[in-house]
């Protein structure tokens, strides 16, 4: 799998608070959606199977934090392969795109943000209403930048 940017769909059982940086932030139960990208070393495919199997040796990212609340689960990844998406990073176009969405919510200003200029988050509630829901609302969203949207399953990584 090459390189590319990604929206990561993960539940939240219960009520959690974590540090990301110098900010608390606190998340309710629901649906949340985390956008990154992997434009490094091992690619997506290296980056989906650290997030949906839990393959994190230390806390790197503020995913890692997120996805080691307790309550936390990786769902799936909608993702986009392309070296394009990686310079300039494609990353705030997608969190200005979910931004704009009507069933998402923007959480914790600078979560995932902190070397991004444009975009405030890069992680979003969805609103209530079916996973399904959910998992269209971001294939549209990755459908904003260059490539063609592919969809991973937690079953199919790990």
């Amino acid at each position: 799998m090459s390189v590319g940017v990604y929206l990561l769909l993960f539940s939240l059982r219960d009520e959690a608070c974590t540090r990301l940086g110098k900010e608390s932030l606190c998340l309710g139960p629901g649906l949340y959606v985390y956008i990154g990208s992997a434009c490094g070393p091992g690619g997506l495919g290296a980056r989906l199977r650290r997030h949906l199997c839990g393959k994190r040796k230390k806390m790197h990212w503020h995913i890692d934090r997120l996805l080691s609340l307790p309550g936390a689960e990786p769902l799936l990844a909608v993702h986009v392969p392309g070296e394009q998406l990686c310079s300039p990073r494609a990353e705030p176009w997608l969190a200005l795109a979910a931004a704009s969405s009507r069933l998402l919510e923007p959480v914790g200003r600078g979560a995932g943000s902190t070397d991004d200029k444009i975009a405030p988050t890069h992680l979003f509630l969805c609103k209530p209403g079916s996973i399904e829901r959910c998992v269209h609302a971001l294939i549209g969203i990755a459908s904003s930048v260059p490539g063609a949207p592919q969809l991973t399953t937690k079953n199919e990584t790990c």
